[in-house]
């Protein structure tokens, strides 16, 4: 890889370390702002992520559009995104089946990485 990138084998795992650190660090904050949201809003959340609107996430949950409208505000504020599209990607590869299928009564139920 270091060859075919142009970098002493030194920079390449200097390079690669560095980029493992600043994923973790995007991967905690991730857990982190998870954690801050409300129960619903994570329901919100993964069915966002799903590719709904709010009025298709609305008709889901059955709220008004502009419940789930000021729900995404709450998510993204809190997990400090600008918009849904950063969402579905900091969220991608997690297992948000739990708050899809309703069965989050447990509110330590956890996203993972599938």
């Amino acid at each position: 890889l270091s060859i075919r990138e142009g970098f002493s084998t030194d920079d390449m795992i200097l390079i690669l370390l560095d980029q493992a650190v600043k994923d973790r660090r995007e991967m905690d904050r991730a857990h982190s702002g998870w954690e801050s949201l409300s129960p619903r809003e994570k329901q919100v959340a993964a069915y966002i992520c799903t590719g709904l609107t709010s009025r298709q996430v609305a008709a889901q949950l059955v709220l008004s559009p502009e419940t789930v409208k000021t729900h995404a505000r709450h998510i993204l504020r809190k997990l400090q995104l600008s918009s849904r599209i950063e969402l579905r990607r900091l969220l991608d590869g997690w297992d948000l089946s739990p708050w899809l299928d309703g069965d989050f009564c447990d509110r330590k139920v956890k996203p993972h990485l599938q």
